[in-house]
């Protein structure tokens, strides 16, 4: 009671400072004391926010099941990284670490307007702490993490099977942090209507929309990849409210930056900045509404709460505000415009990003806003589903891409124009030739194919040819100009890199969207099924006990051209908690850069003979990864600052620890990124891994009790039982007699036993074997446990069972009884005759 209690008195202390930090930044007349005054309350806050998080955290490491988050949110068999995991897993954490990270934003931009004393920064740091101090009222009346339990119960409900993916450690925090940075731009918008600098609020606020724009992409990223890789049905974006919900603000975000760029050029796109400054944020609140109050239904949105209230009373306080700040600087908002002029072809196309953009954001809100909409109306539910967003935001999309062809174009010479435009067209004529030899039909695919086309061959001509000027310039040769010419315009090449990216997700979206091939199947264990291109083996079942959970397994051989491809391993996971039980499928993925080739298990026969898997190949998946990976990048190059802020900033100690730490986090941002997207193939290369069944069996050079040395090929054309044990295992021990059993069933001529010791002593096993009289040949794994390491063990017991040919037959994890086993040798022994 005494954790619950603090906890709760410093998220009230925290919302006091926060208070104190708006009044003082707000505070008319001398300065010096309430600047002082701000500096204390805003490291205060921060200070007691991040305590409040560090003291959540180390409850749910001490399972202190007297709070109630820690209850519902954890358990002692849940691992220590998940259990960080659990700090945001749920409502009232996430909205801690929300709280947390807004009132760090406030202090970040407090100390840019003490650096700098400029009133459009002031006001920015008001508007933030307000905006912070929102968020922590709300946790603090609404939903307090630190809330203690009814009852105390032994153990925790743990955390939902469905986050335990680390894409989820990574994903929501993300998310949050892009959120959170969206109330920038909004705080300098209505910070430049407060001092009337309508036309200089852009460049204070582009770095962080720009953060925003990276670390909400970020997120969707993630989230497409959990998505893929845990809920089993083959795809990565299913139009789920609240999937959109981060993709709203990331949308009007992308046109904020286009739009900003072009203020601070020229001084045009000064309403279309400040609308989409506030929209972003009004979106950022409607999604956390629609996601936190439980009024839409979805595998992601957290339960029905209290929440609905606050969160719409903000909404209308945040588009009030600049509403009524604008109709009071009306005249001198018109004054400061000046006459309209003119639009260039450049300014043309910008616009005309811009307004699709918008309209995107408008289409997607009403599908997903459309159920709760009719259901208030009429009192039935009308749903948006993928097929209606795809119909309505294809399109839109297709403009977008082609415009990516366009755009590069309208600032070059006459000559550079029919250049790389001839380049262009060349790369949009082949793009869908070579996509349509490959097997891709249909015009509509092929249209998308050539607009995508369109856009890599006017990207690449314009890199590609600023390059060769830059190496006749400077006399560098090509690579070396290719490899700095970043360098000389982050921003602008920044941009081509995200572009890049953009064009290789429209790829990917085609061809999963458009040409995937999804079929429900049943294999025969032994028994070859063709699949298009593949050819599917069942190789077998195997079972695991997790912590608090059971797993089911099926290896599944794939083969192409009669080639052996890999072998993938699906499984079913049953976690069985204070909760009620529930099932998680683990789908298993084999990517290319054609396709992927998607498994997910459905169910697995009681003899094991049979699997039934949804099978799946997704052409062009790999595109959606590595393009969302290049956008990210891009994202970070725009950032980061050129050679000559990069010596401003040199000079300037403060502005070089934060550019440092930023610098940091994209960093390790990016490697998160590439350990989620491909941690398993990285996995796979490092080995380790247990071995596929089917393949042939790792080699075994084991020094038996007696000096000599026994392996495989002593064995040849027998069948062999090789056991996994240990002299300190109890369930060894117990499994023992079955063991003793299967080898005496087997005779002279049966199946050969051969048992490996892990991690232990010679001595402790000699023991053993001596007291226990083992009829079969037993040894100690040698120092570092090399055997069990090629066959991927971990723990025992484990049993492996080889064929006659040398082939892996069968795995089982943990003990088995001498009936099972004498199955598996029959099996073995017969190697496809059916079980």
């Amino acid at each position: 009671m005494i954790l619950a209690t603090a906890g709760t008195v410093l998220i009230g202390g925290a919302l006091l400072a926060l208070a104190g930090l708006a009044v003082a930044g707000a505070w008319p007349g001398r300065r010096d004391a309430m600047e002082r005054l701000a500096r204390r309350a805003g490291e205060a806050a921060v200070g007691i926010l991040g305590l409040a998080l560090a003291l959540l955290l180390l409850a749910l490491l001490r399972d202190r099941f007297e709070i109630a988050y820690v209850a519902a949110h954890s358990s002692r068999a849940l691992p220590a990284w998940l259990r960080v995991a659990a700090l945001w897993g749920g409502q009232e954490g996430s909205l801690l670490l929300w709280a947390f990270l807004q009132a760090l934003l406030a202090l970040l931009v407090y100390r840019r307007w003490r650096r700098t004393g400029d009133p459009l920064d002031r006001w920015a740091t008001v508007i933030l702490a307000i905006v912070a101090a929102g968020y922590t009222a709300i946790l603090l009346f609404f939903a307090n993490p630190f809330a203690p339990s009814a009852t105390v119960p032994e153990d925790g409900l743990g955390l939902n099977p469905l986050l335990r993916h680390l894409g989820m450690v990574v994903h929501p925090p993300a998310l949050i942090a892009g959120y959170v940075a969206m109330a920038a731009p909004y705080a300098y918008a209505v910070a430049g209507l407060i001092t009337r600098r309508f036309g200089e609020w852009t460049a204070h606020a582009r770095r962080w929309t720009l953060g925003a724009w990276a670390l909400l992409g970020l997120g969707l990223l993630l989230g497409a990849r959990w998505a893929y890789d845990v809920l089993g049905w083959g795809g990565y974006w299913g139009w789920d409210p609240v999937e959109n919900a981060g993709l709203l603000p990331w949308l009007t975000a992308t046109g904020l930056l286009h739009g900003s760029a072009m203020q601070d050029r020229d001084g045009t796109f000064r309403g279309w900045n400040l609308g989409l400054a506030v929209s972003s944020f009004l979106l950022v609140i409607v999604g956390t509404y629609a996601t936190r109050s439980g009024v839409i239904q979805s595998v992601h949105a957290f339960s029905r709460s209290n929440l609905g209230g606050p969160y719409l009373a903000a909404l209308a306080i945040a588009a009030a505000a600049p509403a009524a700040l604008l109709a009071v600087r009306w005249r001198e908002w018109r004054a400061d415009a000046g006459a309209p002029r003119a639009a260039s072809w450049r300014e043309f196309t910008f616009l005309l990003t811009v307004v699709l953009l918008v309209t995107l954001t408008g289409s997607i809100l009403v599908g997903s806003l459309l159920p709760t909409i009719t259901e208030a109306l009429s009192g039935q539910r009308l749903e948006a589903g993928p097929d209606w967003f795809d119909r309505v935001t294809g399109p839109q999309f297709g403009l977008l891409v082609a415009l990516l062809g366009v755009c590069p174009l309208l600032a070059r010479s006459a000559r550079l124009v029919r250049r790389h435009g001839t380049v262009a067209l060349v790369t949009a004529v082949a793009l869908p030739a070579i996509m349509y030899a490959g097997g891709m039909r249909g015009w509509l695919g092929l249209l998308g194919v050539a607009a995508a086309g369109l856009a890599l061959g006017a990207v690449a001509a314009e890199y590609l040819g600023d390059a060769l000027r830059r190496a006749r310039r400077r006399g560098e040769s090509v690579p070396v100009a290719l490899w700095r010419l970043p360098g000389s315009g982050r921003r602008r090449y920044g941009g081509s890199l995200v572009h890049l990216g953009v064009i290789l997700l429209a790829l990917g979206v085609i061809g999963t969207r458009g040409y995937a091939r999804e079929e429900l199947r049943t294999l025969e264990r032994g028994v070859p099924q063709d699949w298009g291109a593949y050819r599917l083996v069942y190789e077998g079942p195997t079972a695991d006990r997790g912590a608090d959970a059971i797993i089911q397994r099926a290896s599944i051989g794939v083969y192409r051209d009669a080639a052996y491809v890999t072998t993938l391993t699906p499984e079913i996971r049953l976690y069985a908690a204070a909760g009620g039980a529930q099932v998680v499928s683990q789908p298993a993925v084999h990517s290319a850069p054609r396709e992927d080739v998607y498994l997910a298990l459905a169910s697995v026969s009681a003899d094991g003979g049979q699997a039934t898997l949804r099978l799946v190949r997704n052409p062009l998946a790999s595109f959606l990864w590595v393009g969302g990976l290049l956008l990210l990048a891009g994202g970070m190059v725009a950032v980061w600052p050129d050679a000559r802020a990069a010596h401003a900033v040199a000079q300037d100690r403060p502005r070089r620890r934060t550019a440092h730490a930023a610098a940091g986090a994209g960093t390790l941002a990016l490697v998160g990124v590439v350990l989620v997207l491909w941690a398993r193939p990285l996995e796979a290369l490092a080995g380790g891994g247990r071995p596929a069944l089917g393949r042939p069996a790792p080699e075994v050079r084991l020094t038996l009790l007696d000096g000599t040395r026994a392996s495989l090929a002593d064995y040849a054309g027998r069948v062999v039982v090789l056991h996994f044990g240990a002299t300190w295992c109890t369930t060894c021990a117990d499994e023992y007699p079955d063991l003793a059993r299967a080898h005496a069933e087997q005779g002279e001529d049966g199946a050969a036993f051969l048992g490996v010791y892990y991690d232990d002593s010679p001595e402790a096993v000699e023991r053993e074997a001596r007291e226990r009289a083992i009829p079969y040949p037993v040894g100690p794994d040698a120092s570092g446990n090399p055997t069990a390491r090629a066959y991927g063990v971990r723990a025992v017991p484990e049993t492996f069972v080889i064929d006659p040919a040398g082939a892996l037959s069968y795995v089982h994890v943990g003990p088995i009884s001498a009936e099972w086993l004498a199955d598996e040798v029959a099996w073995a022994a017969g190697r496809g005759g059916g079980r």
